[in-house]
C-alpha cells in the first residue's frame, strides 16, 4: 500500500484506486465554532484488509465562525 498521508484527497484517492483498493473515508470535524476551509487532506491511512484502505481527511485550514450545514 502506497503512504499518501499529506495528499489532497482526489490524489490519494486516484493512487489508491488505481492499485485497486476500496476507499473508506472518515472526515474529521473541527472544534465547535470553527469551520473547515480549503482542500482535503489525507491526514491519517490504515489498512483494513486485504482489499480496505481507510482515510482520516480533514480541511487545510479552519476559521471561526458558525457553520451552517
Amino acid at each position: 500500500m502506497k503512504n499518501v498521508i499529506a495528499l489532497d484527497y482526489n490524489s490519494a484517492k486516484d493512487l489508491l484506486t488505481r492499485d485497486n483498493y476500496k476507499i473508506q473515508i472518515r472526515h474529521t470535524r473541527p472544534p465547535r465554532k470553527l469551520v473547515g476551509l480549503g482542500e482535503l487532506r489525507v491526514i491519517g491511512q490504515r489498512l483494513i484488509d486485504e482489499e480496505v484502505v481507510e482515510l482520516i481527511i480533514s480541511n487545510e485550514d479552519y476559521y471561526f465562525g458558525v457553520d451552517d450545514r
